[in-house]
C-alpha cells in the first residue's frame, strides 16, 4: 500500500542489491512482514532500520536508514 512509502522498517532476512530480502514494518498500530529490494550496494544486515521509498506489486523498496544524511555530507562536503 502507499501509505507505506515513507515508513521505517526493521530488517527481518538479511539484502542487498541482488538478492530480496524481508522487513518489517509498524502500520496502523500491526507489525506487518513484507519482501523488500534495494538499489544500495551495501547488505542490510537483520536489525538494521530502512526506510520505505516505493511499493511496487506488494514488495517495498528500501534505502538505508541514514542514506539521505549520509548522501548530504557527501554533496555539502560535511
Amino acid at each position: 500500500s502507499e501509505q507505506l512509502v515513507g515508513a521505517i522498517g526493521t530488517v527481518q532476512d538479511p539484502f542487498d542489491q541482488n538478492s530480496r530480502g524481508k522487513i518489517r514494518v509498524g502500520i496502523k498500530g500491526l507489525l506487518v512482514d513484507v519482501i523488500a529490494l534495494t538499489n544500495s550496494p551495501d547488505l542490510l544486515e537483520s536489525g538494521e532500520r530502512v526506510l520505505i521509498i516505493d511499493v511496487q506489486e506488494n514488495k517495498v523498496w528500501v534505502v538505508p536508514e541514514n542514506y539521505l544524511t549520509r548522501n548530504e555530507k557527501k554533496l555539502t562536503g560535511g
